[in-house]
């Protein structure tokens, strides 16, 4: 990155909150209290189709609002049907849009991943955009924690399910150079830099977990982002983005004492929560900039070392580029619908941990995470 000491900006990282102390000292191309719908207020996205995972409230139903409001036609991917075709009716009336659907999947289930790709291409031929917006926390233990098809709910959610998404939807991207744009919280990958968080043996012991846990979430996020960074890679006709909000108020349950409790304690730049409308304003802005460059990572359309590149700074970029490779692999394995395979893949990879590794990173997890009982998280 141009005008940058990439090994001051590593070491500034690692730590809560370091990634926002950085950004809010530099230059950043659009401001912390811009929304979406002010950053395509003046483009006009007729004949333009973007699909979007959890887009029934929160970032994506703000980000659905805004495409919707320039004239775009909308999916919302929705696991609850209901509140999927819902939101969809409500955009459509707040945006005098008729040209919002609603198209049901589970993410946790690659069958269903399958069969709503297959939907959304009978309605979209062409797509110049996928968010990758759903997201599972611990904070969802209720669920069952292995999926019918063996891997852990949250991992197959956060990662192996949007990777067959995306590969599904790659042929309707390719004529119009479509754009992948995947959130991934600077807040959630800070906490995977510790040695017992980076290797591929963690990824594929995450992947097979039958627990809910902070590390199993980071880690399913990192691996999506190293998954969209080698894709970007291979992809000369499309555009992959990673994203990261910022810290965004998708919780209304949540008191405002709260809110600033945890501002304050990862020095946070105000205003501080965001709105879900400011925290879609990246991924709003990417819609519709001709400058950003593919495979990298942005917080406030601005952008910034991504956990690749400070992997790459670590372990070096042959390391980098065999993980990233790894991590597609291990993707793709499932996308074209070898299971056998890929749980072999997974079963080589996994090994057990030391217990310093795993004391190690779980205390630093812990501490990034301990205002998550307040389910500030988003």
């Amino acid at each position: 990155m141009k005008g940058l000491n990439p090994t001051e900006l590593a070491n500034t990282m690692i730590g809560p909150g370091s990634f926002y102390r950085y950004s809010s000292y530099h230059s950043l191309t659009c401001l912390q209290n811009a929304t979406a719908t002010k950053m395509l207020a003046n483009h006009s996205l007729h004949s333009k189709n973007f699909v979007i995972t959890g887009g029934s409230s929160g970032i994506g139903f703000a980000l659905a609002l805004s495409l919707a409001h320039a004239g775009g036609r909308v999916i919302l991917a929705e696991h609850n049907q209901t509140r999927g075709v819902e939101a969809a009716h409500k955009i459509s009336q707040m945006a005098h849009n008729l040209l919002v659907h609603s198209v049901a999947i589970d993410l946790a289930n690659f069958s269903s991943v399958i069969w709503a790709s297959g939907e959304i291409r009978s309605i979209m031929p062409h797509i110049h955009g996928i968010f990758c917006n759903a997201a599972m926390t611990p904070a969802s233990f209720r669920l069952e924690p292995i999926t019918v098809d063996g891997f852990n709910r949250m991992f197959q959610i956060n990662f192996l399910g949007h990777a067959i998404l995306i590969q599904k939807l790659i042929a309707a991207l390719r004529p119009v150079q479509g754009k992948c744009i995947f959130m991934l919280s600077g807040v959630a990958y800070g906490g995977c830099w510790d040695e017992g968080c980076l290797k591929l043996h963690d990824i594929s012991r995450a992947a097979k977990s039958p627990r809910y846990t902070m590390s199993s979430y980071m880690i399913s996020k990192y691996a999506m982002g190293f998954y969209l960074a080698e894709l970007g890679r291979r992809e000369p006709f499309v555009k992959v983005f990673s994203v990261d909000p910022g810290l965004v108020n998708t919780k209304a349950e949540v008191s405002a004492w709260s809110w600033q409790k945890t501002c304050n304690s990862l020095s946070l730049p105000q205003p501080c929560p965001l709105t879900p409308d400011q925290g879609a304003q990246t991924p709003a802005w990417l819609v519709v900039s001709e400058h950003a460059t593919t495979g990298n990572f942005f917080y406030l359309c601005t952008q910034v070392l991504s956990p690749w590149h400070i992997y790459a700074q670590k372990y070096g970029d042959e390391e980098e580029l065999k993980l990233q490779q790894e991590v597609f692999a291990l993707a793709l394995g499932t996308s074209v619908g070898d299971a056998s395979d890929q749980h072999a893949f997974i079963a080589k990879h996994v090994h057990q941990l030391s217990w310093f590794d795993m004391l190690s990173c779980t205390v630093l997890l812990k501490y990034i995470f301990s205002w998550q009982k307040s389910n500030a998280l988003h």
